[in-house]
């Protein structure tokens, strides 16, 4: 085992990042629905949907789909350059 491997995300991070926030105690290895699960196998309901980015949940087949759909058109353009579907979007 490699010695990175050794240390947990949290102990890697702190190592090559400026702690901006405080992180919780958690270990997620996957999502789903509204649900995180952890590393030692909790479950957890996750309310947090902080900084607008998770309020949709996790792993919804509609959301999916979009993502991908999105994905092969174009996955992202600078706001210098004007996108019909960011202007559809606000």
């Amino acid at each position: 085992m490699h010695a990175k491997e050794k240390l947990n995300a949290a102990e890697r991070e702190a190592a090559v990042t400026i702690p901006v926030y405080s992180q919780l105690a958690l270990d997620p290895v996957r999502a789903a629905g509204c649900d995180i699960f952890t590393r030692d196998g909790r479950q957890i309901l996750d309310l947090y949907g902080g900084h607008a980015v998770a309020a949709l949940g996790y792993s919804h087949p509609r959301l999916l789909r979009a993502i991908e759909e999105q994905t092969r058109r174009l996955l992202f353009q600078s706001n210098a350059v004007a996108l019909e579907i960011r202007a559809e979007a606000a």
